[in-house]
C-alpha cells in the first residue's frame, strides 16, 4: 500500500495493474525479504504478483527450508553428515 500509494490492496489484486514498477518491486522485494527473512527476488513478483500468490510462495520456500533442515538432522543422527 504504502509504495504503490494505494488506500486499499485485496489479496488478489495484482501488484502491476495497481500501479506497481520494477523500481517500486525492488524495494518491495527488500522490505519483505527483511521482514519475513525469506530469500525473495524481483522476478518473484512477475511469478507471483498478488498477495495470496506471494504468500503461498513464501509457504512454499518456509516448507522447503523446514524440509531440509529435517532431512540434514536425520542424516546428521543416521552419521551421514
Amino acid at each position: 500500500q504504502e509504495e504503490i500509494g494505494v488506500e486499499r490492496i485485496g489479496g488478489q489484486d495484482d501488484f502491476f495493474t495497481l500501479g506497481g514498477d520494477s523500481l517500486i518491486a525492488i524495494k518491495v522485494v527488500s522490505r519483505l525479504r527483511q521482514s519475513l527473512q525469506v530469500p525473495l527476488n524481483v522476478s518473484t513478483l512477475y511469478v507471483a504478483p498478488t498477495i495470496c500468490a506471494l504468500a503461498e510462495y513464501v509457504d512454499s520456500l518456509r516448507w522447503a527450508a523446514q524440509g531440509d533442515r529435517l532431512e540434514a538432522a536425520e542424516q546428521k543422527e543416521e552419521g551421514i553428515l
